[in-house]
């Protein structure tokens, strides 16, 4: 898989756990590590998890995983909006 959508789909991801976590928040950083080759033939997990909170700003890190092995990991720094 292209590398620019595994980037696509984590900021996906992590965009949805702040959504879930009912915080409007927008992406401040994102940081991948490509780890291995993601196939394209061949079902694909995203994971995702809050690793801090400090005021306005969230960490989260996510990663995909092709057949039980981690392909990408990424860690997003998310800054919540005001109304």
């Amino acid at each position: 898989m292209h590398g620019g959508f595994s980037a696509h789909l984590l900021d996906c991801m992590l965009g949805i756990l702040m959504q879930a976590r009912g915080s409007r928040s927008l992406t401040a950083s994102l940081d991948l590590r490509y780890l291995r080759r993601t196939s394209l033939d061949e079902p694909l997990d995203l994971y995702s998890r809050i690793v801090e909170i400090e005021g306005r700003k969230t960490v989260a890190g996510g990663w995909i995983e092709c057949r039980g092995e981690c392909t990408v990991e990424a860690r997003g720094v998310f800054v919540r909006v005001e109304e």
